[in-house]
């Protein structure tokens, strides 16, 4: 079975959900806030700051995503998308990834699939193929082909992150349900007001052998009157 749960509606699933579609929407809103044409090329290393003079330039919002891009991604023009006439601020296989994991939590919202490695290494398998690839001199990949490889990446991902919040979920739903069979009030003490002794109303032997001797010594009772009546 590929489920790991009936089908149904995960609300806990919606905090990567969310996370994830606001961080793929900021790609694109960055370079629409900036004025057109005026982000032509971001071409740099990972790891390294490249492009602060051009950075320090822009709006507090702009900045702060190409700031991240700029340290974390290449940013190579030739494998980057255009938006406004400006290049986004990751290149297109980390757009990929990000709208990818996007969609596997929106997946795994309604339908959580359990975490087998086969699937997982077969969604990572094709990146990890053209990446190295390209890099060896193979072939030069192209826009498309990353962002279909960094998207079904990101879609086991997002299916993963469903799975860990599906989990998440669960516990608290049965510490829910422990909380619930829990007694309200308490155990009653022994000796306290208005209290019962278990065997009475549990039904217990000793609480048979008592309502018997009691009904006994009332039917003795009974006949000793009667004779005394006779008697007299």
């Amino acid at each position: 079975m590929l489920e790991a749960a009936p089908r149904r509606f995960h609300p806990l699933v919606l905090i990567p959900f969310c996370i994830t579609l606001a961080w793929v929407l900021v790609q694109f809103l960055a370079p629409l806030s900036l004025p057109a044409n005026s982000v032509p090329d971001l071409s740099g290393s990972v790891g390294r700051v490249d492009n602060a003079d051009k950075t320090e330039k822009m709006n507090g919002f702009a900045r702060w995503v190409y700031e991240g891009g700029d340290v974390n991604c290449h940013q190579k023009a030739s494998r980057s998308l255009f938006v406004n006439g400006n290049e986004m601020p990751y290149c297109s296989r980390d757009l990929g990834i990000f709208a990818g994991m996007m969609l596997g939590c929106l997946f795994g919202l309604y339908i959580v699939l359990d975490l087998k490695a086969w699937y997982i290494l077969g969604g990572l398998a094709p990146m990890g193929v053209d990446g190295v690839g390209q890099l060896v001199g193979l072939w030069e990949s192209t826009n498309p082909v990353r962002l279909l490889t960094g998207g079904l990446a990101g879609f086991v991902t997002g299916i993963a992150l469903a799975f860990i919040f599906y989990i998440a979920e669960e516990y608290i739903r049965e510490r829910r349900r422990s909380r619930a069979r829990r007694p309200a009030g308490g155990s009653a003490s022994v000796g306290a007001p208005g209290a019962q002794r278990p065997e009475a109303h549990v039904g217990g032997k000793d609480g048979k052998e008592d309502e018997e001797a009691d009904g006994l010594e009332d039917v003795e009772g009974a006949e000793e009157a009667e004779q005394r009546k006779k008697d007299g």
